[in-house]
């Protein structure tokens, strides 16, 4: 459509009854505005079988009913007819063409936009796994410790399992416990390049310094 067609489609349309919302059911009951809706319909359908062009042929009439509901919003929309089937293709190239260019260019930003999110979001919820497995993990280690320390100097099984001991130990020692597990976790590591053993007497090794 040449630019002048443009101006007059956009600016000078028939004077018609004023709509300022958004006509949603209008979609479905122009269409029985005509006599010939079936009809219509059928032909529309006919022609979304034929392949490639099909599509571009009832996009290019959707654009006629566009313009004559823009422009003649009075009057009933133009009815589908086969022998304009040239034209309505011709019109339709242009909408599937720049659609085409179009999401070759954008759909590879949006790909990026979206998996690099998708990853974002990958990556703070494993992040935030790891935070509540290490939360977990001290927490364990807190209420383990005493217990394990208690029946070590005690010799008795049932001895170990003294809550007010558990409870009074924490209480007093969770600080320096939490310390402790944190630098054993930080230097894991280096100790693993010393091989496991080294790294199983590390922990022993700093029971006397909590106690």
């Amino acid at each position: 459509m040449p630019a002048t067609e443009i101006d007059e489609f956009l600016e000078v349309p028939e004077p018609g009854p004023f709509v300022d919302d958004v006509q949603y059911l209008l979609a479905y009951r122009y269409i029985f505005d005509s006599t010939k809706w079936f009809l219509n319909l059928l032909l529309v359908a006919v022609c979304q079988l034929i392949p490639f062009v099909g599509p571009i042929v009832t996009t290019g009439y959707q654009f006629e009913i566009l313009e004559a509901l823009h422009r003649r919003p009075s009057e009933v929309y133009p009815d589908f007819d086969f022998n304009r089937f040239v034209e309505y293709l011709t019109r339709g190239i242009w909408p599937f063409l720049v659609g085409l260019v179009a999401m070759a260019v954008l759909s590879p930003v949006f790909g990026i936009l979206f998996f690099g999110s998708f990853a974002a979001v990958v990556a703070l919820f494993f992040v935030a796994l790891c935070l509540l497995g290490l939360a977990v993990l001290l927490a364990l280690g807190l209420c383990l410790f005493p217990i394990t320390l208690r029946a070590g100097l005690t010799q008795d099984f049932g001895a170990a399992f003294n809550v007010q001991f558990v409870k009074d130990f924490v209480s007093l020692m969770w600080v320096e416990m939490l310390l402790v597990s944190l630098f054993m976790m930080a230097t894991a590591v280096l100790m693993a390049a010393g091989g496991y053993q080294a790294r199983s007497f590390g922990l022993p090794l700093t029971m006397p310094a909590i106690v």
